[in-house]
């Protein structure tokens, strides 16, 4: 599949998981603050997939959002990630380590 393809895949894919979190809403506005912030276009982007697959991994642990801490988040990136299928959403850098880390930090 083509990179520009992949990726709008994966974007699409990201803003699903938003909106069956119940946070369609927000999708825009994270975005909008990484931008802000100075983050560069495929950080963005990579953020955008990191948080929105958090979410669907979230929702799937029946994980209400006032249980949402630093315990869950390293439950998600330590114990899920590395076993999981959906490499679109947990790019590694070049040390391994998947950068989805990042994205909670």
């Amino acid at each position: 599949m083509p990179e520009c393809s992949r990726l709008r895949s994966a974007h699409i894919l990201a803003r699903r998981w938003f909106a069956k979190a119940g946070l369609d809403a927000h999708a825009d506005a994270y975005i909008r603050y990484l931008t802000e912030h100075g983050y560069a276009v495929p950080t963005v982007e990579c953020y955008f997939r990191c948080v929105a697959h958090f979410l669907h991994w979230a929702v799937q642990q029946h994980a209400a959002f006032h249980d949402v801490s630093d315990a869950l988040i390293d439950r998600f990136i330590h114990g899920h990630l590395p076993r999981c299928l959906v490499r679109a959403a947990a790019p590694e850098n070049e040390r391994g380590r998947p950068r989805c880390a990042n994205a909670f930090s």
